[in-house]
C-alpha cells in the first residue's frame, strides 16, 4: 500500500513538472534551416460540402463510394472532428454498427484542425499544393 501511494505521488508530481519544448511557439520564417516541413494537399471532397464535387480523392468515382471504388488505404480517425466536419459514407459502418464518416478539405474548420495537429506535433511549416481546374 505504501509503495502504491509513493508511486502515485511520484507520477502526480512528475505530471505537473514543466516540459521544455524543443519547438519555439513562434517559427522563424526567415530560414528553413532546422525546420520540419511537410506537404499539405487539401484535396479531399465529400457530397454536401461547399465544393459539391462528390467523393473526390476518397473514391475513383466521385458520384459514389463503394468498397471497389475506394482509393485510400486507411480510414481516418474521425473522433476529434465536430459534427459539422463529418460526412456520412453511405454503405460503410464501423464494427459496432455506427455510420462511418469522412472529412472534406473544403471545410475551413477541418483545415484549421489539420494545421493545429501539425503545430502540436512539431511541424514548422507546410508546402501547400492547390490544383485548379
Amino acid at each position: 500500500m505504501k509503495r502504491t501511494f509513493w508511486l502515485a505521488l511520484l507520477l502526480f508530481v512528475a505530471s505537473r513538472l514543466p516540459v521544455k519544448s524543443e519547438h519555439p511557439s513562434v517559427v522563424d520564417a526567415t530560414s528553413l534551416k532546422g525546420k520540419v516541413m511537410c506537404g499539405y494537399r487539401g484535396w479531399f471532397r465529400c457530397p454536401g460540402d461547399a465544393a459539391n464535387l462528390g467523393w473526390i480523392h476518397w473514391s475513383r468515382d466521385p458520384k459514389t463510394i463503394t468498397p471497389k471504388s475506394l482509393c485510400f488505404e486507411m480510414w481516418p480517425d474521425m473522433s476529434e472532428y465536430t459534427a459539422e466536419e463529418r460526412y456520412p459514407a453511405p454503405g460503410f459502418t464501423h464494427p459496432d454498427g455506427r455510420q462511418a464518416e469522412l472529412f472534406s478539405s473544403d471545410n475551413a474548420r477541418t483545415v484549421l484542425r489539420h494545421f493545429e495537429w501539425m503545430r502540436d506535433y512539431g511541424i514548422d511549416g507546410t508546402w501547400l499544393q492547390q490544383f485548379l481546374g
